[in-house]
């Protein structure tokens, strides 16, 4: 991505998580490759893993620092039903002998095109975004999740 003047991120809220990249326009649909292999087989190795555990932490501290943040967090101590739910973790909570073999279960249940929405946004025409993407991202599995 960075190679291409782009950049890739996530971001989770309450029910759902978000994938998302920005590149130039001349590897859009390379971007669009590479974005859907991982609904198709994320590599999920000890190492990403880690450096994900970690990039939760540090999100967690600057979490703690933020009063909009914070006062979301006593609506969710406050709150009942899913929105009551686990919001954000740090090394302590994330810290599991089981974690990684956790996150493959959670990834091969949940990670199904019946539960995926896809969203691209382009110069290209609706047609021409159609024809040159529509192949790459009708692979992903559907585990009837």
């Amino acid at each position: 991505m960075s190679k291409n003047a782009g950049y890739d991120n996530a971001f989770t809220d309450d029910i759902e998580t978000n994938y998302y990249f920005d590149i130039d326009t001349k590897s859009f649909v390379e971007g669009v490759d590479r974005m859907s292999e991982f609904f198709k087989s994320a590599l999920l190795t000890v190492d990403c893993v880690e450096k994900e555990r970690q990039a939760v932490h540090e999100e967690f501290v600057l979490w703690t620092n933020d009063d909009n943040c914070r006062k979301w967090g006593i609506l969710h101590e406050i709150a009942h039903g899913q929105f009551s739910r686990f919001s954000i973790g740090n090394q302590s909570t994330l810290k599991k002998d089981k974690i990684h073999s956790d996150l493959k279960a959670f990834y091969d249940k949940h990670y199904s095109a019946n539960l995926i929405n896809a969203v691209l946004l382009s110069n290209l025409s609706f047609e021409e975004l159609q024809k040159q993407t529509k192949h790459l991202l009708e692979d992903i599995p559907n585990k009837d999740a």
